[in-house]
């Protein structure tokens, strides 16, 4: 942590030096929150960096005044805005240093070069700073093509910027301190192999597409001719539309209302400066943070994947905010919305667009099937009538249409399978039905009536019976009781059913001889 904090001491006594406003001194800062310290260039726009230091009561701390200078990296930064901060007995400052390249503002050229003239980017440069007592020089990076400007003067150096871009839209303003170097686009966008990656280099990517400043249509105005007929006025050419059909087809139309300049005063001039204010696309920000900590290239040409939404296509660095002191803060990227973006990223929401249709349809039609298989599976049933009507309803079930799993046809009636268990209120049911009865006495009926449990009870008063004596049968009854049982016997006396008679059946010599008892 010592070591750490030694190296970052060393770094700044190398890299952020305080410059004081009309002073000599260049004093190293040390009391700098090394978290709060970040460079934010925008291409065109701006270039600033921004922190907080705290008071140490150095020199250097008390050199950070409005209108100083921070030197980062030997680039020059002039203090805009400080904001002193006093809580708990600490002091602290907030500084955002403009890049001294941005502060032409200060430089003026108050001659004007009248009505409208043909300038290179060169001699632009040449005409408003050239007479600069500030020690800006000038620099152009690339070949440009002439353009024309009306007026030229009578403005700052920020101004004169603005001029050039819109002259001439290729136009890159990359200063090196109070060089202002005017770069072609493709002098400084470079491909140097670099790629964002969604989930990989980056873990948020955010893309705001906005309509809002499309026009595809746009009605183009002659101004007035000079005339000494005050009674009539005349014009260079009727009015007339420019349009972007293709625009028009993908959004429907965005009126943009009437253009008109007094430059062009022939149809074909103004049909292209027409074209020119058109704004067909919507426009496409891309903001990046990134995983790491890396400080990317200003105008960088990188590869931009995000995978899970099938986007891919080339882009360029337009911003970004990269914090060189605190490893631990990724660095946020703002790409650029050129029209090749931008159509890649339409082809991207069209395809997944259509990915969703298709897995939307998919689903639509597989709830279709279920619910068509579920609407032929379905039940109907007749009512059964019980002697209960307090009970449960019973129904005789069928099928409402073929069942070809059933193998049963439309009205079909089928019977469920169960068993004893799955049988509501059976065991109640068999449990009063039964009929039970108590032991029987000789007072009450029971399994039998109270007289037969009588005599069975007097069958104990009964002796056994004898050949000589009667018991619970008679003498004669025993007697007879006693033949059936005697084996083998000699005759048997049978009665003939109709007339009475008496017969001896008797086997002799194994004949059988029938004899009517006399």
């Amino acid at each position: 942590m010592i070591l750490h904090l030694v190296f970052r001491l060393f770094i700044l006594a190398n890299k952020l030096i305080v410059k004081g406003l009309n002073s000599a001194y260049r004093e190293p800062l040390r009391s700098l929150v090394f978290s709060s310290f970040y460079i934010q260039p925008t291409v065109n726009d701006s270039y600033q960096i921004e922190f907080t230091a705290y008071d140490d009561k150095s020199v250097a701390f008390n050199l950070l005044t409005v209108e100083a200078s921070v030197i980062w990296d030997g680039q020059e930064f002039v203090i805009k805005q400080l904001v002193p901060d006093y809580s708990g007995g600490v002091t602290t400052v907030q500084v955002t240093a403009i890049h001294v390249g941005y502060c032409l503002d200060r430089v003026f050229q108050h001659s004007v070069k009248s009505g409208e003239k043909t300038y290179t980017v060169n001699d632009v440069l040449e005409f408003i700073l050239g007479s600069n007592e500030l020690g800006y020089t000038w620099q152009v990076i690339g070949n440009f093509e002439k353009a024309q400007i009306t007026d030229l003067g009578n403005c700052n150096g920020k101004d004169m910027l603005s001029k050039i871009v819109e002259a001439w839209p290729k136009a890159i303003f990359w200063p090196d301190n109070k060089n202002i170097r005017i770069f072609h686009h493709d002098s400084l966008a470079k491909n140097l192999g670099n790629r964002i990656d969604y989930l990989n280099s980056s873990k948020e990517i955010k893309l705001t597409y906005d309509s809002n400043e499309v026009v595809n249509k746009l009605r183009c105005v002659s101004v007035e001719k000079d005339s000494d007929d005050s009674k009539s006025s005349k014009y260079w050419f009727e009015p007339f539309y420019v349009t972007d059909d293709d625009s028009i087809k993908r959004f429907g139309v965005h009126d943009g209302g009437d253009v008109s300049d007094d430059r062009y005063h022939d149809v074909s001039a103004m049909t292209t400066y027409g074209k020119s204010k058109l704004v067909p696309e919507p426009s496409l920000a891309i903001e990046v943070t990134n995983n790491d900590n890396v400080e990317p290239n200003i105008e960088e040409i990188v590869r931009l994947e995000i995978r899970p939404f099938g986007y891919v296509t080339t882009v360029e660095v337009m911003s970004y905010q990269y914090y060189p002191l605190d490893k631990s803060q990724p660095t946020q990227i703002t790409l650029n919305n050129r029209t090749k973006t931008i159509l890649n990223y339409q082809r991207a929401s069209q395809s997944a667009f259509q990915s969703a249709l298709k897995a939307q349809q998919d689903a639509l039609k597989t709830a279709k099937d279920e619910a068509a298989v579920a609407l032929s599976h379905r039940l109907s049933g007749t009512r059964v009538e019980a002697p209960d009507s307090t009970a449960v309803p019973i129904f005789q079930l069928s099928v409402a249409d073929d069942n070809d799993d059933f193998g049963l046809k439309a009205g079909d009636s089928f019977a469920v399978k169960t068993t004893v268990d799955g049988v509501d209120g059976l065991d109640e049911k068999i449990a009063g039905a039964q009929i039970k009865y108590g032991p029987a006495t000789a007072n009450s009926d029971g399994l039998m009536t109270a007289a037969d449990r009588v005599k069975l009870d007097g069958l104990q008063n009964y002796a056994n019976a004898t050949p000589t004596n009667s018991g619970l049968m008679s003498v004669a009854d025993k007697v007879k009781l006693d033949k059936i049982g005697t084996e083998p016997v000699d005759a048997i006396q049978m009665k003939d059913a109709t007339t009475g008679s008496i017969y001896h059946l008797k086997i002799a010599d194994g004949k059988i001889n029938l004899t009517t008892e006399a």
